[in-house]
């Protein structure tokens, strides 16, 4: 595999809840994870498991990203992506490990609808920032 760096230049965004502590911004995240995953399978983007199984949340509460390296790799033997910064007092995330999960992303999204489907569902809104 060659080495890189993956560049993003594309729009974040942050899903914005009003008085969230930590143990809410973790069942978001957790939320979000799993109906990303659910998206995956409905939007087809399963070939070997790999990308579904990379998923994980980054949050005050926990952080499953070695769970998921473990289950993607019992799938399929690639290299994950490093966790996401993450200021674990005030943010949550969730990710894919999975390096070409951001091509899967863009042809159809199963991420950033999951993030829109559970904030709506949390009474929150999704906003674009800056970098």
């Amino acid at each position: 595999m060659a080495d890189g760096k993956v560049h993003w230049y594309g729009e974040r965004v942050k899903a914005i809840l009003k008085d969230a502590d930590d143990k809410i911004l973790d069942q978001l995240a957790s939320q979000t994870l799993g109906q990303a995953r659910i998206n995956i399978r409905e939007n087809r983007q399963i070939d070997t498991g790999f990308m579904t199984n990379s998923g994980f949340v980054v949050s005050a509460q926990r952080n499953t990203y070695l769970q998921a390296m473990g289950a993607a790799l019992a799938v399929a033997d690639r290299e994950m992506a490093p966790p996401p910064p993450v200021n674990t007092k005030k943010e949550s995330a969730v990710a894919f490990g999975a390096h070409y999960s951001i091509f899967q992303e863009m042809r159809k999204s199963f991420l950033y609808q999951a993030m829109l489907d559970t904030v709506k569902q949390f009474g929150g809104i999704v906003q674009r920032t800056k970098f």
